[in-house]
């Protein structure tokens, strides 16, 4: 009886440290996005840009200056085929789940925004509290500022991006879940905060209403 115990508490054992190496595994299979932007890309094409947290030991002695994620692009006929072309370029998944913020170029968001969020909302783990934010040039300047900002989380500017919407009426906390609703509401109206690049900050300037088409 002693015998047979100690065989099924070693099974036990063997099968929780193969699920400890799997789920280890799979999270090395992922890159997970910080921010995400959309632009106009040439000759009718989409460009996508995927901020990646990036670690590096070697930046240590001077982080308050070192580039706290990096930034992939891809141009394509659609945001899938964009996703596409970076999963193989960079040989693991992009994972969505801890995506803090969705920034869209000016040009982008004057056109027919509902494809882009049912998109999103249907083909991507995007959570429903994803900030969103327009942008006056193109969604790459903002990533590119946040990126360089030198702050060790993105996360917390997105944040301050839009935290001012608590103190004034000229801005607003928009998120993906809220947007999402009012696009598919046919008397919503979906709207975003709007900022600009000024120097080398990004500052919230306003709110964009997205025109209904």
């Amino acid at each position: 009886m002693k015998k047979i115990f100690l065989g099924l508490m070693l099974v036990v054992v063997l099968f929780s440290l193969t699920g400890c190496t799997s789920r280890s595994s799979s999270i090395d299979n992922y890159y997970y996005v910080i921010g995400l932007g959309i632009d106009e890309g040439e000759n009718d094409l989409m460009k996508i840009h995927v901020q990646i947290a990036h670690s590096s030991s070697s930046d240590s002695s001077s982080s308050s200056q070192s580039t706290s994620s990096k930034i992939y692009s891809a141009e394509g006929t659609s945001i899938n085929s964009c996703f596409t072309i970076l999963n193989n370029y960079l040989n693991k998944q992009l994972n969505f789940s801890h995506c803090s913020a969705l920034i869209l170029s000016e040009s982008i968001a004057r056109q027919d925004i509902e494809g882009i969020f049912s998109t999103l909302g249907n083909d991507t783990d995007l959570r429903g509290t994803c900030k969103i934010l327009v942008s006056s040039t193109t969604a790459f300047d903002v990533l590119d500022k946040v990126s360089n900002s030198g702050e060790g989380f993105s996360s917390r500017l997105y944040d301050y991006l839009v935290n001012s919407s608590e103190y004034t009426a000229f801005s607003k906390n928009s998120e993906f879940s809220d947007i999402y609703k009012r696009i598919k509401d046919e008397y919503g109206q979906p709207s975003a905060a709007y900022c600009k690049i000024s120097e080398d900050t990004v500052q919230n300037i306003g709110i964009a209403v997205f025109k209904r088409k």
